[in-house]
């Protein structure tokens, strides 16, 4: 097929009815949630914390410790560049660093779109190459993972926090365009990251917002947003938040 670009915004539009082909690499989505009284939780554990500065020299124990907690490792060489280096400035850097890193390039199916006959030889094709797509996804990620330090450490946590499934939406280009979000804001701004979140493909398709109507709403969206997203079921004395 021809390459098809680099340009995302054709993915916003809503997916096609998948032949047998996609259709057996789908998962079933789950049932729409039934409205009704949220569970009474207890509070949140109320953990004590210090936020002052851990400014001693670290040592060859701690320099380890700080880059397995920032990162996926903790090389010879990278902690033997931070031995003696005081806590509050190597925990900077490597802030520093991570925030400065340029994004991977995107790879040459990020913007394709499958054709529209659902029914042709050519989306069968376009099926077969986006199983390959997303096997090259999955290790690029991987490889990043190995490489990338706190900002893919970060990038993994979000995408623990706004969580998707890739069976639901299957498509390559959806994935990578999620992941390429996760990133972008791992050590960005909440409140964006979030407003770009809730218009992600990923997402929308995730939580049914593909079947979000006029005449008829779909919430799931609106309620992990809410519940799960930003400000929990119930606050620090466990009284309800909305």
């Amino acid at each position: 097929m021809d390459d098809p670009g680099t340009s995302l915004a054709p993915l916003t539009a809503a997916p096609p009815t998948w032949p047998a082909s996609a259709r057996r690499l789908l998962k079933p989505r789950a049932p729409r949630p039934v409205p009704g009284v949220a569970k009474e939780r207890p509070a949140p554990l109320g953990l004590a914390a210090g936020l002052a500065p851990y400014t001693a020299p670290l040592d060859r124990r701690r320099a380890a410790h700080l880059l397995r907690r920032a990162g996926f490792g903790a090389p010879p060489e990278a902690v033997n560049a931070l031995l003696g280096v005081p806590g509050h400035e190597a925990a900077a850097a490597l802030v520093a660093e991570a925030a400065a890193a340029p994004a991977p390039p995107a790879p040459s199916w990020a913007g394709a779109v499958p054709p529209r006959d659902t029914d042709s030889d050519a989306f069968d094709r376009f099926v077969d190459a986006n199983v390959r797509w997303n096997d090259e996804l999955i290790e690029s990620l991987y490889r990043q993972m190995y490489d990338g330090g706190l900002r893919e450490k970060m990038a993994l946590f979000w995408h623990g926090h706004f969580v998707t499934e890739h069976e639901t939406y299957f498509f390559a280009p959806l994935a990578y365009r999620y992941t390429a979000l996760l990133r972008r804001h791992a050590l960005g701004d909440f409140r964006q990251f979030v407003f770009d979140v809730g218009l992600d493909p990923a997402m929308l398709i995730y939580l049914n917002g593909d079947l979000n109507t006029r005449e008829e709403p779909n919430e799931n969206y609106a309620r992990e947003l809410l519940e799960l997203f930003t400000m929990g079921q119930f606050d620090a004395a466990g009284q309800p938040n909305y």
